[in-house]
């Protein structure tokens, strides 16, 4: 923080009065100012977009996750590819919408599958003839 030297003259007359006046009302001024360049620079430091975009900028640089962000946009391409190919999805919203939905679920839904459900899609999966006792208790 860079500080104003104070003006304190001795006052003689009316000149050196007014004198005075001016000095500290520039005085003021550049004060003012100072405290709201540094107002201004505490309010972006604690803005959560400003943060986000630190952050980001920070993750971004990087290059292991930078390689890991290729592959999964490679991955996500072929996947839509594929999916435009056989008529899935008819549009790249609905697409990405169900991508969101299944990450969002899986990892709601992970290592929170009950024996029971476990047992009903080994049931329900193609192979399975049976399931066993210990499968069939309800959890």
């Amino acid at each position: 923080m860079i500080t104003t030297p104070t003006f304190t003259a001795e006052i003689k007359d009316y000149a050196s009065l007014q004198e005075s006046i001016r000095l500290l009302k520039a005085q003021k001024l550049h004060q003012e100012a100072m405290l709201r360049a540094e107002i201004t620079a505490i309010i972006d430091s604690v803005n959560p977009v400003e943060m986000v975009k630190d952050s980001l900028h920070n993750l971004v640089s990087d290059k292991s996750i930078q390689l890991d962000l290729v592959k999964m946009g490679l991955n996500l391409s072929a996947e839509l590819l594929t999916a435009r190919l056989f008529g899935r999805y008819r549009s790249i919203p609905v697409f990405l919408g169900m991508k969101v939905v299944q990450k969002v679920a899986g990892f709601f839904l992970k290592d929170k599958i009950s024996k029971s459900d476990a047992a009903i899609i080994k049931l329900l999966s193609p192979g399975s003839a049976s399931i066993s006792e210990e499968e069939n208790i309800i959890t």
